[in-house]
């Protein structure tokens, strides 16, 4: 039996790690972008909500000249985006239910909401391992598909860091 403060200790490591596959995801289109300023990039991104900012990553990557080596790191770091997109919408905009078949064996969890879907809740009650519907165990492995992304994409952007620094030495 999970508790409520089990679920939302999950909830806000997964909003840190989600985070931070956004924060690479940035650095590596400020590193792909050197003709636009900082701030432009910046400011252009942190507009967007994430499905936009998932698009952007792959348009601007996909019009850069990465390695073969991480163009193949990219193409699955795309697939993994694409696939946690609706869980992280979920997460995000979902409510928070405690549920179970009796008052002695309820557990918490986080129930996306479904557009156009108004018995999203009865769904959910009835299979609670429907896509929309989080337990914590589901939602720390939602957690750790977030640090293996994260790990792909740091393994591109340290190398397009250190050309950056390369290049700054070079032309001083």
């Amino acid at each position: 039996m999970t508790t409520l403060d089990e679920l939302h200790a999950a909830l806000g490591e997964f909003l840190t790690a989600s985070a931070r596959v956004e924060n690479i995801m940035l650095s590596i289109l400020t590193a792909c972008q050197r003709n636009r300023d900082l701030e432009d990039v910046f400011s252009d991104f942190s507009e967007m909500t994430f499905g936009p900012k998932i698009e952007e990553f792959k348009n601007v990557c996909n019009n850069y000249n990465f390695s073969r080596q991480h163009r193949e790191i990219l193409n699955d770091a795309y697939i993994e985006l694409d696939r946690l997109l609706p869980k992280r919408n979920n997460l995000v905009h979902g409510e928070t239910i405690v549920f179970g078949p009796d008052a002695s064996t309820t557990e918490a969890y986080r129930v996306g909401i479904t557009k156009g879907d108004f018995d999203y809740l009865n769904k959910a009650v009835d299979d609670p391992a429907a896509p929309h519907c989080f337990s914590v165990t589901r939602i720390q492995e939602t957690i750790m598909e977030c640090y293996e992304l994260r790990d792909k994409l740091v393994s591109i952007a340290n190398p397009l860091f250190q050309d950056l620094v390369r290049q700054s030495a070079i032309k001083s």
